[in-house]
């Protein structure tokens, strides 16, 4: 069995962040986020889809997307590609 997956994601506020496709989504964690990146992993066996809820573990947060990326490749997480046009636009971090 391969490394556990994860996505780096950009959380803006209370409820909303920005997957790794760029796309904006409502998330619900077990405590409250302060802004930044964080890698969210999810258990074993969730084979329908990223699910930012209470199921999800958000690590975090980090600076940037590149250290939030480098701490997970270090943890043993193998993050979840991204897009063209995600990685186009996130040329800065």
């Amino acid at each position: 069995m391969g490394a556990p997956s994860c996505e780096v994601v950009c959380v803006i506020d209370g409820r909303s962040l920005v997957d790794s496709e760029s796309y904006q989504r409502n998330y619900r964690a077990r405590y409250p986020l302060e802004p930044g990146h964080y890698l969210v992993s999810w258990p074993r066996g969730s084979d329908d889809g990223p699910r930012y809820d209470e199921s999800a573990e958000f690590i975090g947060p980090f600076e940037s997307r590149r250290l939030a990326e480098l701490a997970g490749r270090s943890w043993g997480y193998s993050p979840r590609p991204r897009t063209s046009l995600a990685a186009a636009t996130d040329r800065s971090n």
